[in-house]
This record gives structure tokens, C-alpha cells and sequence, in this order.
């Protein structure tokens, strides 16, 4: 048996619409600043005709990321990106192995 999720113990968050920020919509965009500075989050609205390409590039975000962290720790790309700053908290976890995805 499936437990069932009550709606009060779900997350109040904004729903922010990505066609509408693409558009530039000072409320949408407004909408995301407040979300993003008062819960640190919210749930993106994708569906619609802009948020095709989205989904197209999962695949290769996904190998790329998986090609980056399997890197020798050596290597140039990553010493550089820890130096920019570029982990975005990745950095403790770099000694790692990550996951094989094939």
C-alpha cells in the first residue's frame, strides 16, 4: 500500500513560470527573486513549447557532467575550475569516483 501524501504536509512554494521568464515578465521574474531569497527554492513551471530544448539537453548535461568528474584529479579542467570557483560545493566530493551511467 502506497502512503498517501497529505496536501498540508507538502511545501508551500511558488510555481514560476520558465516560458514567462524567457519572456522577460517583470512578475514572473519578480516572483523568482522572492522565492529564491526568502524559501531558497521553488518549482519551475516547464511545460510549454520554450522548455523543449530543456528536456533535449538532459542527456548531455548528464554526460558531461559524468565525463568532468571522472577526470584524473590532475587533470588541467578540473584544477581550474577549482580555482574559479566552478564546483559549486563538488569540490569536497571531487576525490571521488562517480557513478558509471552506461
Amino acid at each position: 500500500m502506497t502512503p498517501k501524501i497529505l496536501p498540508e504536509k507538502m511545501a508551500s512554494l511558488a510555481v514560476v513560470d520558465y516560458e514567462a521568464l524567457a519572456d522577460k515578465d517583470a512578475t514572473q521574474i519578480q516572483k523568482l527573486v522572492q522565492a529564491s531569497q526568502t524559501m531558497g527554492m521553488f518549482y519551475p513551471d516547464l511545460r510549454g513549447s520554450k522548455t523543449k530544448a530543456i528536456f533535449e539537453d538532459v542527456p548531455t548535461i548528464f554526460k558531461t557532467g559524468h565525463a568532468f568528474f571522472n577526470l584524473p584529479q590532475g587533470s588541467e579542467e578540473k584544477t581550474q575550475s577549482l580555482r574559479e570557483g566552478m564546483e559549486r560545493g563538488q569540490g569536497r566530493h571531487l576525490h571521488m569516483q562517480a557513478p558509471r551511467l552506461d
